[in-house]
């Protein structure tokens, strides 16, 4: 798996998200997130979003949240 350095970890968008993020940022400080999901393109499309150049969408649309330090 091709991951950065600073990858903490990734967890499903689920019920339990918001709480396991601030767990996270409890233990690390200031997080990134970062959204994944398996259909990006339809997604931003029907929230009336224009695609970014990372591949990203906004970590509330997604399936899964990569989370990273912030330098």
């Amino acid at each position: 798996m091709n991951v950065s350095d600073r990858w903490i970890c990734t967890i499903r968008n689920d019920e339990n998200a918001e709480e396991m993020i601030k767990q996270i940022k409890s233990m690390y400080g200031y997080v990134l997130l970062r959204g994944r999901h398996s259909n990006r393109s339809q997604v931003l499309k029907d929230n009336g979003l224009k695609p970014n150049m990372c591949g990203d969408i906004p970590w509330k649309l997604s399936e899964t949240i990569a989370i990273y330090r912030r330098k």
